[in-house]
């Protein structure tokens, strides 16, 4: 692209340059604290929409023998190392089976997140149960986990898992218990939660022995959005909404880095190492992923293949749950069922450990 074939084409270069602007701010949201600038979690959220806007911008380029080629190809190259966190082709580099499968779901309060779901709640509770004793998983960590039944939940939990320890912290509303629990096959030694101040939202965890290896299991669902995305899909030009739903998207990103700091706070002050699961609310380009998951693999990046997205809604852009394992183990397989019985899909691993 040099010599008297390259032409100018201002347009090009403006695009160019707007596009790669939001692709950097993508970069930099994995180091700057949201606490101090929420925005910013924002490119990291459209992190893949700004990686493939800049490819088309580079292919334009070329097309137009324009220099702005080279501009976003050079301004891609840090995306090509990040998109395994969003996209794998090669699969898993071991195909040995594992001695741990994990389940984490995020289970939408059983149905209530999906308008287009035909079945009350019981009978998805009945659904996701059937689905989760098919994975036969070892642990499975389930958030967004709602009961308005008369039994005790432990009973009901043990009743339907016969075969797991259930735990779990639930919060209760005027429609029943709503939070996080853990199921396991194996010994749980302790348990505990962390509160996250002013949210719904929480994280609770398991010592768990795993065949004489104690292992320190997080299930955290950290800071929401709430946002009304049936009425965004819908938008009429309401200025209220719009300003109602940033004042909701900048009160939840300011609030994640304080749970954050919590879940860390916790880890480090573990005697076991720690696999941490759920559902984080931020992507893999984010200042959330990036602390919680040092010193950890990433289970879609070591063992998945394909698109890695797991919110149906914006599927195929948004990945938001989480298996992060240490690094020493090994995960050999990852799956992601198309299961539709939450606005969530399903994540499953099976590590060495």
């Amino acid at each position: 692209m040099s010599g008297r074939g390259v032409k100018r084409h201002p347009v090009l270069w403006f695009l160019a340059v707007v596009l790669a602007g939001g692709l950097v701010a993508g970069y930099l949201a994995m180091y700057v604290n949201p606490s101090k600038a929420w925005y910013m979690t924002l490119f990291g959220i459209l992190f893949m929409v700004f990686a493939v806007l800049n490819a088309v911008m580079a292919i334009a380029g070329i097309l137009h023998l324009s220099r702005s080629a080279l501009f976003s190809l050079f301004v891609l190259i840090p995306a090509f190392f990040l998109s395994g966190r969003y996209i794998q082709f090669s699969g898993p580099e071991s195909l040995r089976d594992g001695n741990l499968r994990v389940v984490s779901y995020n289970v939408g309060l059983f149905g209530s997140s999906v308008k287009s779901l035909k079945m009350n709640e019981q009978e998805c509770m009945d659904s996701v149960f059937r689905f989760l004793l098919g994975t036969g998983a070892d642990i499975i960590c389930l958030q967004e986990f709602h009961f308005s039944g008369d039994s005790k939940t432990k009973d009901y939990l043990e009743r339907r898992f016969p075969e797991y320890r259930a735990e779990y912290y639930l919060n209760q509303n005027p429609g029943g218990f709503y939070g996080n629990v853990i199921l396991s096959r194996f010994p749980v030694r302790s348990r505990g939660k962390l509160d996250f101040p002013k949210s719904a939202n929480q994280a609770i965890y398991a010592d768990i022995d795993v065949r004489g290896t104690m292992l320190r299991v997080y299930n955290c669902h950290l800071e929401s959005y709430n946002i009304e995305t049936d009425k965004l899909a819908h938008f009429n030009g309401d200025s209220t909404l719009v300003r109602r739903t940033e004042l909701k998207l900048r009160k939840s990103i300011e609030k994640r880095p304080e749970q954050v700091d919590a879940m860390v706070s916790s880890m480090e002050s573990s005697p076991y190492e720690s696999l941490v699961v759920g559902d984080f609310n931020d992507s893999p380009v984010s200042y959330t992923y990036r602390r919680l998951s040092r010193g950890r693999s990433d289970a879609f990046v070591k063992g998945g293949k394909g698109n890695g997205a797991t919110f149906r809604l914006f599927w195929p852009f948004l990945r938001i749950d989480y298996i992060l394992f240490p690094s020493r183990y090994e995960c050999t397989r990852y799956e992601m069922p198309k299961v539709r019985y939450s606005d969530h899909y399903p994540i499953q691993a099976d590590l060495v450990i």
